[in-house]
């Protein structure tokens, strides 16, 4: 029999121990008037609970171990972030916790008391191993209502996940909206090949250079493929040649740097995807808007977020050796392209921004990424052949955070579905 840590938090913070089980080693009931808060720092598991022991009422932390012991061999007796731990709550009580002035640490051990079923259900959950869902064979008693509210929860813990990320990445532009914004567009049009060369261009660049390059009506496209690599590469042929010299020229003017920027790669790509052919739909998108944030704010539905990415499709000069050409045209962003962009880049960017400023934009934007077709990829195809609700990108969304912070961790006792499943 395996069990885990955080099946012990998961009783506790989920009021699952049955009150003839809160019980002390020493044969005093327990009773819980606030649990406390869990803990993810380092620290006593649950922090400023109160509880009755007895007759004697109690203020402070909660600590658990899978072994009573675990207390010593964790140094606890010598961390003064546990003297003020008021009950031990373990699986199995295997040796006894001294405290100042000789007091014994009270204890509450789980192992042989709680109800067969209730343990049984979190064991088999446990014990799955599959490659998408533990509870690929369970989920299903999980009403749509439970599934809808999940949903909603993870939507919103997605919208996070991405922005942190985008910080991550440079935490000096936390507040740097369009900026921000300006990167995060770059790195989606590069897709899964390109993220990274996109967003080195990006960053090299910056959002601000590129207005005054607009500004000045000089060619933005040039500037980028430049900075990229691409007017350099040996298969470049005819007037590009012209275009290598303007861009040597607008490198020096506007003192453009290439240290740190990863080259793109061609490896797999289907030839709408090309590096040079994603650049030139990025220098549309950005040439004649003196602010994209802005347009970005007076978007109201889905319909105006797409209708603010799509560009004109116009011939340019150039070609490639051996295809159709160095951006002979700018090809339109597909709408599947602009819906990742909403999902990936957009919406986290504008959650993030009205969030700042004390506006909750959840609803609003939950409403446009339901408004959106379900992306495709391994992951989701898996969920829905195991039955899982996918009706539209705000459930994929949903489903991506739920698959890639719970389910692929095996974190099914933080998931509300897996909670009601060994819970009820």
């Amino acid at each position: 029999m395996k069990i885990k840590e955080d099946f012990l938090h998961y009783l506790w913070d989920h009021s699952k121990i049955p009150p003839s089980v809160l019980y002390t080693t020493a044969g005093k009931p327990v009773i819980v008037v606030k649990r406390g808060s869990l803990n993810t720092n380092a620290g006593p598991d649950f922090l400023n609970a109160v509880i009755k022991i007895g007759d004697q009422l109690w203020a402070g932390h909660i600590e658990m171990h899978l072994h009573s012991s675990l207390w010593y061999e964790h140094g606890h007796q010598e961390d003064p972030n546990y003297k003020n731990v008021i009950l031990h709550v373990v699986w199995r009580h295997d040796k006894e916790v001294a405290l100042q002035k000789d007091s014994i640490l009270p204890v509450i051990a789980l192992e042989g008391r709680l109800p067969e079923a209730f343990l049984q259900s979190y064991l088999q959950l446990s014990a799955v191993t599959s490659q998408t869902l533990n509870c690929a064979e369970q989920h299903q008693r999980a009403s749509i209502s439970l599934w809808n509210e999940w949903y909603s929860e993870l939507y919103q813990k997605r919208l996070r996940t991405r922005f942190r990320a985008m910080v991550a990445m440079a935490p000096e532009l936390r507040t740097h909206w369009e900026e921000l914004l300006f990167r995060a567009v770059f790195r989606y049009m590069g897709a899964k090949v390109n993220a990274d060369s996109f967003y080195s261009v990006a960053a090299a660049l910056g959002v601000e250079r590129v207005r005054k390059i607009i500004g000045a009506g000089e060619d933005l496209e040039t500037v980028l493929n430049g900075m990229a690599g691409l007017l350099q590469r040996k298969e470049v042929v005819g007037n590009d040649s012209m275009r290598l010299k303007e861009y040597s020229y607008l490198k020096k003017k506007y003192h453009l740097e290439e240290q740190g920027i990863i080259r793109p790669q061609y490896f797999r790509l289907r030839p709408q995807s090309f590096p040079e052919i994603r650049l030139s739909q990025l220098a549309a998108l950005y040439s004649g808007r003196v602010s994209f944030f802005s347009g970005m704010l007076a978007c109201k539905s889905s319909r105006e977020f797409r209708s603010l990415f799509s560009v004109k499709q116009e011939r340019t000069g150039g070609h490639r050796a051996g295809d159709t050409g160095f951006s002979r045209q700018v090809k339109a962003i597909s709408k599947a392209r602009i819906d990742l962009l909403l999902l990936n880049a957009v919406f986290p960017v504008l959650y993030a921004y009205h969030r700042n400023r004390g506006v909750d934009m959840l609803d609003q934007l939950a409403g446009m990424a339901a408004e959106i077709s379900p992306e495709q990829n391994s992951v989701l195809n898996r969920l829905k052949t195991e039955g899982v609700p996918l009706r539209n990108a705000h459930d994929s969304q949903a489903l991506l955070e739920l698959y890639g912070n719970y389910c692929s961790q095996n974190r099914c006792l933080h998931c509300k579905i897996g909670s009601f499943i060994i819970g009820g």
